[in-house]
């Protein structure tokens, strides 16, 4: 073959491999998203982001999602008004007798603080699989997003992990003041998700769990103020009058009172709950 035809076919395969080798050279290697290409994303398609927010509340009702996790059907597994349920009866304020087949005889003697019981496992399961969604939101959404959008969804997040800590160590440690020192649960994040789940993760100690919840609820607070004075509440967002399953501003202050209970700051539980108060007066 004559070689001025020999070298016309090459150029557009060196053409190609020359592309490609561009290509890769401009790219980010490995399997880390970088903060720029985040916020590209949801800069350019905010609502990108309400596929993961959904996930979460999803969660919250879900039946029966630990079916194959222990082994059996349970018809007292709904998500979290099954933790609900199960922490009643462990109060005073429950009265029941068991009946052998009602759904909480284990809570009623104090057998489900079993760790192999299967309450102790739909808590810890529910718990940590909400946490998992909630940190999936957050890993994609940059923390100084600006688009009032993204703001409120990257809040749902913040808020919504927040919560689950705060009742884990409610349930797994004795009272925040005179235990901060003692072992609580598990922090897991969107920061140390992958290694967590490749090595595992030591308990945290209460004052460590508990700085979590704040600056995550505090952080979403933030967030929900920036995105309120854009206007975008959760009732433009639901395009309802009242969509319960997103944190409003009020409902978020409502929580930061109820932890700054749980931590016996007395004073800043008063001015979160009248500022939870004075919110839900404003009729978002």
């Amino acid at each position: 073959m004559n070689k001025k035809y020999i070298i016309a076919l090459m150029v557009p395969v060196i053409s190609l491999f020359v592309g490609c080798e561009d290509k890769l050279d401009t790219q980010p290697e490995g399997s880390t998203v970088t903060s720029e290409q985040k916020e590209e994303v949801v800069g350019k398609d905010p609502d990108k982001a309400v596929a993961g927010v959904n996930a979460i509340f999803a969660q919250f009702s879900q039946y029966m999602p630990n079916e194959d996790a222990l082994g059996a059907e349970r018809h007292n597994d709904f998500g979290f008004p099954s933790v609900m349920l199960f922490t009643d009866a462990n109060g005073y304020d429950v009265v029941s007798e068991d009946n052998g087949y009602n759904w909480t005889g284990n809570s009623l003697d104090y057998s489900d603080r079993d760790y192999t019981s299967f309450e102790s496992q739909i808590i810890w399961n529910d718990m940590y699989s909400m946490i998992y969604a909630a940190n999936n939101v957050i890993a994609n959404i940059p923390a100084d997003v600006e688009d009032p959008t993204s703001q409120f969804y990257l809040a749902q997040g913040l808020a919504t992990r927040a919560f689950n800590y705060w009742v884990l160590a409610q349930l797994y440690q004795f009272k925040y003041v005179g235990h901060q020192q003692e072992p609580c649960v598990p922090i897991i994040t969107d920061e140390n998700a992958e290694v967590a789940a490749q090595n595992g993760t030591p308990r945290s100690s209460v004052e460590d769990v508990y700085s979590l919840i704040t600056s995550d609820i505090s952080a979403a607070l933030d967030l929900l103020e920036s995105a309120k004075q854009a206007g975008i509440t959760r009732t433009i967002i639901t395009e309802k009058a009242e969509d319960k399953r997103f944190f409003s501003l009020y409902v978020a202050y409502g929580l930061r009172a109820r932890i700054n209970l749980s931590m016996e700051k007395w004073s800043e539980a008063a001015a979160d709950a009248t500022k939870a108060i004075e919110n839900a007066w404003q009729m978002e």
